[in-house]
């Protein structure tokens, strides 16, 4: 039987695992950013300030998640009109 642990990293990991970004909310210098994690696990955060550009631009990487969710902040978000997130976990 698998562990609780096991369990989530195989949901993670599954074709069918949804991964999201459950909240961005205003802060004193900018958003603070938190989406699902699994403790032990590795994620990256990229951004890019509109859906018309090709490319992301790496926010932040080795952000090692402690807890079933992560929170980061983005004081560069401050002044944008707006700005668009992908978290995605690291091999």
């Amino acid at each position: 039987m698998l562990s609780e642990a096991s369990a989530q990293i195989a949901r993670a990991q599954s074709a069918g695992s949804r991964f999201r970004i459950s909240a961005v909310a205003r802060n004193t210098n900018g958003f603070d950013l938190t989406f699902a994690s699994i403790a032990g696990k590795t994620y990256r955060v990229e951004t890019k300030d509109s859906v018309l550009l090709p490319n992301w631009t790496l926010f932040s990487d080795q952000i090692f998640a402690t807890g079933t969710s992560t929170t980061i902040s983005d004081p560069g978000a401050a002044g944008l009109a707006q700005r668009f997130y992908r978290a995605t976990i690291e091999p």
